[in-house]
């Protein structure tokens, strides 16, 4: 097959790292069940990331990329800034409300914190078209969001000082070191 070549672009946007705590723990109790635990984990996986990215979908973000226990979202266009924010307090309330899973006597709660930061990224994909893509965020602006995220406590959203200043006044923050926590958004997301 024909390798496609790499390209790269230039992006204006904002990157959301939503990191969910609890899934470790999780996997490892479902893992001590054996193939029953494997497939409850699996349905409990796929109904909870399904949720989270209709919930991304919704305010037009885009998921770049999915691990076992983190997203990063990007959002571009008119009020990325405003829709990532948005989209990370709504996933957080989410995930809050997301039943807790019984194993034995353990009850276990997902939780999530998440980090935001608004700049202009470089957007590369590589691979051989048809086998297998890879898409990269990369170059120092994409790593801000991993730090405002490390900033961030459970429940939290921590946002950057560029992400604050596109917010104005549609967002309520405190100091959070050199990022800003988020309290409340100030305005409605249609």
């Amino acid at each position: 097959s024909p390798q496609q070549p790499t390209w790269i672009e230039q992006i204006e946007g904002t990157l959301v790292l939503a990191d969910i705590s609890g899934f470790t723990r999780l996997s490892e109790r479902l893992a001590e069940i054996g193939k029953e635990g494997a497939e409850r984990l699996t349905e409990i996986i796929n109904s909870y990331f399904s949720r989270m990215l209709d919930m991304a979908r919704s305010l037009d973000g885009h998921n770049v990329k999915f691990g076992g226990d983190a997203l990063l979202l990007l959002f571009m266009g008119n009020d990325h800034a405003l829709r990532a924010v948005a989209t990370s307090l709504a996933m957080i309330r989410a995930t809050q409300s997301f039943k807790a899973v019984i194993i034995g006597k353990e009850r276990i709660r997902l939780n999530m914190s998440a980090g935001v930061h608004s700049g202009t990224f470089w957007s590369a994909s590589a691979g051989i078209s048809g086998v297998r893509m890879q898409h990269f965020l990369l170059g120092r602006e994409a790593s801000y969001a991993a730090k405002a995220e490390g900033k961030s406590e459970s429940g939290e959203v921590v946002v950057t000082p560029a992400t604050r200043q596109l917010l104005g006044d549609r967002c309520e923050t405190e100091h959070c070191g050199d990022f800003f926590r988020v309290l409340r958004l100030t305005t409605r997301i249609a």
